[in-house]
């Protein structure tokens, strides 16, 4: 067993509450930049993820379950996560190569900044945000590109 340290103290997921409906949480867990939140991508064809809070483990939102539903099968699903600097809003990359930012911890749309072509059976492009609030995204060799977006309207 390992033990993961959160500023310092003892971390311990799924020990202190159950994930209410959550079939299957599928890595990776990212933290708003206050630690006082968490994404997680899940294994479900209700929804793509989930942000919950990481005191209680309760459930904030269940994210985008139209295009769970609409897309997901036995062996497509997935995102990635990223919070923004001010953890105001979060990004995603799916297993449909979408690039898509999302208000957080309401989930609503923001808007989609680009798309990436995704072979079946492979994980989304990974993604990183930059302190000046820039998204790099990277994808695999269905789509070798390597994209540096702004989430800034006015760049």
């Amino acid at each position: 067993r390992h033990e993961i340290q959160l500023q310092n103290a003892p971390f311990e997921l799924g020990s202190r509450f159950t994930f209410e409906k959550l079939v299957r949480i599928r890595g990776p867990l990212v933290f708003s930049p206050d630690s006082k939140y968490a994404a997680a991508s899940t294994k479900s064809r209700e929804y793509m993820g989930a942000f919950f809070d990481t005191e209680s483990g309760k459930i904030l939102h269940l994210l985008d379950p139209d295009s769970a539903q609409a897309t997901n099968r036995g062996h497509e699903y997935g995102c990635n996560f990223a919070f923004t600097r001010d953890g105001k809003q979060i990004v995603s990359t799916d297993h449909n190569g979408r690039v898509a930012v999302w208000e957080f911890p309401s989930g609503e749309l923001v808007g989609e900044l680009d798309e990436f072509h995704v072979e079946a059976n492979h994980d989304p492009p990974e993604l990183a945000v930059t302190l000046d609030n820039r998204v790099i995204v990277a994808g695999d060799y269905a789509d070798s590109r390597i994209r540096i977006l702004s989430l800034n309207a006015n760049e």
